[in-house]
């Protein structure tokens, strides 16, 4: 089998694991949608967000990798948190205004073929938003973010999300230097809060666009 063959056959794989978890997403009342490409995503954001729309953006490496995204989601009337030149109460304020935007986006941590989000948090601002407030919540996502249960979400924020993104971060951490969680009380440790996201009240709020691109995200 040759390199294009092999990736060929990834691809194919990817595409039926991430169609089955769609099915699970979408009965537990969530928008979820499949894309071939990053262009065909970026199209698709333009497509849903109207003009004048109040927009934020949940820390994401996934969004970041992705060409035009960051700055069409800024496009907007954006929150920006991380605005600089802001006083620390100015930066609350704004990242307390982001839970009440038309379109949130952010990625997640682990996705289960249940139709179940994880995500570890460490100031909460983005789980926040996930959960409560925002008119829309789109989730950016890709097939390695997808996982068999929560025991294996779990595991994969532990050895893997973890520890990259501390790296990433440069923050100060012992699963930075041992490469897993070593369950610290570092001031720098960013998994603090936990959530599990099923079954919704409010249908199609959350949005989960998957990207078949396994190359993207942590």
């Amino acid at each position: 089998m040759n390199k294009m063959d092999y990736n060929e056959s990834i691809k194919k794989i990817n595409k039926q694991k991430i169609l089955t978890t769609i099915d699970a997403l979408k009965r537990n009342n969530m928008d979820a949608r499949y894309f071939e490409s990053k262009e065909e995503l970026l199209n698709a954001v333009k497509e849903m967000v109207p003009e004048g729309s109040t927009t934020a953006l949940g820390g994401s490496y996934t969004i970041k990798q992705i060409d035009g995204l960051t700055e069409l989601i800024k496009s907007y009337d954006f929150k920006d948190r991380k605005k600089e030149g802001s006083t620390k109460e100015e930066k609350r304020q704004i990242a307390m205004e982001a839970n009440f935007v038309d379109y949130y986006f952010m990625s997640s941590n682990a996705i289960t073929v249940k139709g179940e989000l994880y995500n570890v948090d460490g100031t909460g601002n983005r789980v926040s938003a996930l959960i409560y407030g925002p008119d829309n919540v789109v989730v950016i996502a890709s097939p390695n973010k997808i996982v068999s249960d929560v025991d294996a979400a779990i595991d994969r924020v532990k050895e893997q999300t973890a520890p990259m993104n501390c790296e990433r971060l440069n923050m100060d951490t012992p699963c930075r230097k041992l490469g897993r969680c070593a369950n610290c009380r570092s001031m720098d440790k960013i998994c603090i809060f936990y959530t599990l996201t099923g079954f919704q009240r409010n249908k199609d709020r959350i949005k989960v666009f998957f990207v078949n691109d396994d190359s993207l995200g942590l």
